[in-house]
This record gives C-alpha cells, structure tokens and sequence, in this order.
C-alpha cells in the first residue's frame, strides 16, 4: 500500500480511496486524469487492498495526503 500511494503522491495523481477514478479531473484542466484502462487498474488495485487491509487503506492514504499538504502533525488523535 505505501509503495501504491507514494506512486500516486510522487505523480501528482492522489485520490480519495472511495473515489471512482472516472471522475478524478486534473484541476485547472479539467480533464480526466485517467484512461479507461488506467481506471481498471486503479479500481482492481483499490479493491485487492481494501480487501486485503480493509480501513488501513484509509490511514496509508491520509498519511499521503497529509504529505501533500505538507502537514506534519496528525489531525486526529
């Protein structure tokens, strides 16, 4: 899962786990961000984790979008 997140993190790619990648627009743009096929991969890869890992695939997201936003402190405790 960290290598999964930080591959999205590290291209400026990184999704809500619930999210569908079919409506994840690059902002500015507005174009979509993914491929069909792009969006098959995400999808399978999300539900492999989630049914692997169940709700950490929350916790490793956040981890990554706390990184995005450069926050360094734990919002929740």
């Amino acid at each position: 899962m960290e290598h999964w997140f930080n591959t999205l993190y590290l291209r400026g790619l990184l999704f809500h786990p619930d999210d569908q990648p079919e409506n994840i627009v690059r902002v500015g743009t507005g174009e979509l961000a993914f491929t069909p096929q792009e969006c098959k991969i995400l999808r399978e890869g999300m539900q492999v984790m989630f049914d692997c890992h169940g709700d950490q695939v929350y916790d490793v997201a956040l981890k990554y979008c706390m990184k995005t936003m450069e926050i360094r402190e734990p919002l929740l405790q």
